[in-house]
């Protein structure tokens, strides 16, 4: 079955299901992309561009809330942090949200930079995304101003980024490629100088790496997974 589906943790019973489909006829059809803004929201993308926005009936069950289209190619990625919420494509655009209790709201839109956006996450008023041409770009945001500026650019992996992540108590950035490597990056300074320092770098030999999370809150563990494996990796910093 494909689109979104909602179980519950402790009996693993199905609570909730949607297709997302947009797709005409019997085309292919699949969601992409999976956000959890405050407030028991759930946002969801698929791979005709469309955002869907569900949140929690008073009975406790989850209700469709909001539906809107901003790209043209299949969604990559979603992320959020407090009320702003990122949504990324195959097409490399970025588009930037505010989550409400009746609407999505569209209020910047980062334009492509010629390759696959695979991955974004938001922290701290800073937008980073990860790219296929193995670049990783920082962004800052002026949510009052409604301005998004690039602050840094980053050569970071020689081939496709499949998986970022985001330490939320120190900002260390963990990104794994299809060239082997696990890399982590830490952001420091400000949004008007961001700074960002290599700090670790391991190759696992001979094996695309496929994802990658960090398993603290200040990235001092992280796991990364592997094409055609059923092992994970773990490492210390």
């Amino acid at each position: 079955m494909s689109g979104l589906q909602v179980f519950d943790c402790s009996s693993l019973s199905l609570r909730f299901s949607h297709p997302c489909k947009d797709s005409p006829g019997g085309r292919e059809h699949f969601a992409r992309g999976l956000a959890n803004p405050p407030g028991d929201y759930l946002c969801v993308g698929n791979n005709s561009g469309v955002v869907r926005l569900f949140g929690m009936s008073d009975d406790g069950g989850m209700i469709f809330i909001d539906r809107k289209q901003a790209h043209s190619s299949p969604i990559a990625d979603l992320a959020c942090s407090k009320e702003m919420m990122a949504s990324c494509d195959d097409g490399g655009i970025i588009v930037l949200w505010s989550i409400t209790p009746d609407e999505m709201i569209q209020w910047a839109e980062i334009t492509s930079y010629g390759s696959a956006c695979t991955s974004v996450e938001v922290w701290r008023g800073l937008v980073v995304a990860a790219y296929g041409s193995g670049h990783i770009r920082v962004f800052s945001v002026d949510h009052r101003r409604r301005e998004v500026t690039l602050s840094i650019e980053i050569a970071a992996h020689a081939k496709w980024i499949t998986a970022l992540d985001i330490a939320p108590e120190s900002g260390l950035v963990l990104s794994v490629s299809e060239d082997s490597f696990a890399k982590v990056w830490q952001i420091s300074g400000t949004q008007d100088n961001v700074v960002v320092v290599h700090r670790f770098s391991s190759q696992v030999k001979d094996c695309m790496l496929v994802g990658g999370r960090f398993l603290t809150l200040s990235g001092s563990l992280f796991a990364v997974s592997i094409y055609d494996s059923n092992l994970v990796q773990c490492f210390k910093m």
